[in-house]
């Protein structure tokens, strides 16, 4: 961060009718700021090297992913404002041991790490590698793709559950899950890893420490860390992968991350602390984690609020009590205007009678006599059936039976604990036309099944979920 990215007082900068960050653009160029309107803008340079604040619009899956899955509990805070692709995987430590009792673990930890990559380039006449910083980063570039870039990372989280965890044997900590957000540009910022921990004791910073070094380090366990380059003559076929945790080259190991704190019995006391300088523009967060963790959306902000509140000098509404009004005289009301006006005393007027209709004829909605409809004796024609695919409209046409509507993806990305994709032979049999999902695990839940029809898990009558065409 410069020296010279520093909030100004100035009301210039603080006005309500500025919606960008109250800093100067040129004197924070790449970096990341919220906005007075409470968004994200990044200071980018135009072609004259002038840096102007742009409004930053999450993608349509960062924007889902929010909406379906982020509720009000801390374990869900470690979303990125903006990624293009993530990967979340589930472990499930107290089923896997029954030795560990769920009761016991009170503590909920939260890590938030900037994972850095980079992939060793190996000369194929057997030269050294010369290319060091933006030169290397380039050469990767051209020569590895992203997307299995970020195939390697998914694969390693599998790997995650057997790393252990524990540095004293008085606390045992449980690995609840493991999130990947493929930021931008996966060679220059890295991937964003989140992790989510259950602990008897709150933990202290030896057991974060051990936490991370092995998580973290990921080429370092017993998965392979190689990727298969690009088609090219230049170099090896095969590169490997080194990670290194933190948010930039020149950082220490594990030494920068976010980390939220809190008691699983009340997430009311939940905490948020920064280690070391994390760079904001490799972790752009969303502002509710502030605003829920740490009561306020950054103390720079409320204390922007508060001084253009001193400045305006909003005035507070008057307590004056309203006046109590006088009764009304005799033979008089209250108008809804507040006004004393004479009571309309009700009209006494007697309804006339009306004489009986003729013969043959009935009286009519509108008081009128009119001539009395006899049924016809008319017998229905009856009606052929429908062929198939079918049914009888209202107005006795055959039309084409109406599929039930497309749930949409909110419904389809419904998002329920335990509810995940089996790999064994069971599920994933040319025989079996449902999803391959465990329906008792995954109620109200609707997904494609092996046919590519939809299936909702619904209750029978015993109470046990399972698949439906939907």
């Amino acid at each position: 961060m410069s020296n010279k990215c520093i909030m100004q007082n100035d009301t210039k900068y603080i006005s309500a009718k500025r919606p960008s960050p109250a800093y100067p653009a040129n004197h924070c160029c790449g970096e990341h700021k919220w906005g007075n309107n409470s968004q994200l803008y990044k200071s980018t340079a135009d072609k004259n090297s002038v840096c102007k604040w742009k409004l930053i619009t999450p993608s349509k899956t960062a924007r889902i992913h929010w909406h379906d899955n982020v509720r009000n509990h801390p374990s869900l805070y470690g979303a990125p404002y903006d990624f293009g692709s993530y990967s979340m995987r589930y472990y499930y430590p107290f089923d896997i041991n029954d030795r560990l009792d769920e009761k016991k673990f009170t503590c909920g930890t939260l890590i938030d790490i900037n994972l850095q990559s980079e992939v060793g380039l190996t000369l194929s006449n057997g030269k050294d590698y010369t290319l060091r910083g933006e030169k290397d980063i380039t050469e990767q570039e051209k020569y590895v793709d992203s997307d299995k870039l970020f195939d390697w990372y998914k694969d390693s989280l599998d790997e995650l559950d057997s790393v252990p965890l524990n540095l004293s044997s008085n606390n045992t900590i449980a690995l609840m899950s493991a999130s990947l957000f493929n930021i931008s540009n996966i060679f220059r910022d890295g991937v964003q890893l989140t992790l989510f921990l259950l602990s008897n004791k709150q933990l202290s910073k030896g057991e974060i420490s051990n936490v991370l070094e092995g998580l973290t380090g990921m080429e370092a366990m017993g998965i392979t860390h190689e990727i298969r380059l690009k088609s090219n003559k230049k170099y090896k076929p095969y590169g490997a992968v080194y990670t290194r945790a933190g948010c930039s080259p020149t950082s220490k190991p594990h030494g920068n991350y976010k980390l939220t704190t809190w008691k699983t019995t009340s997430s009311k006391n939940s905490k948020t602390t920064i280690v070391g300088k994390v760079d904001d523009t490799k972790m752009p967060t969303f502002p509710i984690m502030d605003a829920v963790l740490d009561e306020s959306i950054h103390s720079d902000n409320i204390a922007r609020y508060r001084y253009s509140n001193k400045k305006t000098r909003i005035k507070k509404p008057s307590a004056t009590k309203p006046k109590p009004q006088k009764e009304c005289p005799k033979g008089k009301v209250r108008s809804p205007k507040g006004r004393c006006v004479k009571q309309k005393k009700p009209s006494a007027t007697k309804p006339k009678p009306q004489k009986d209709c003729p013969k043959g004829k009935v009286r009519s909605p509108k008081g009128r006599c009119v001539k009395e409809k006899k049924p016809s004796a008319t017998k229905p024609k009856p009606q052929k059936d429908c062929p198939k695919g079918k049914v009888r409209s209202p107005k006795g046409r055959c039309i084409k039976k109406k599929r039930k509507p497309f749930p949409g993806r909110k419904a389809m990305s419904k998002l329920i604990p335990n509810c995940f994709e089996q790999t064994t032979k069971k599920y994933n049999s040319p025989k079996r036309k449902s999803p391959p999902y465990k329906a008792n695990l995954c109620c109200d839940a609707i997904k494609v099944g092996n046919d590519n029809n939809l299936w909702i898990s619904v209750p029978n009558v015993k109470g046990i979920c399972t698949w439906k065409l939907y």
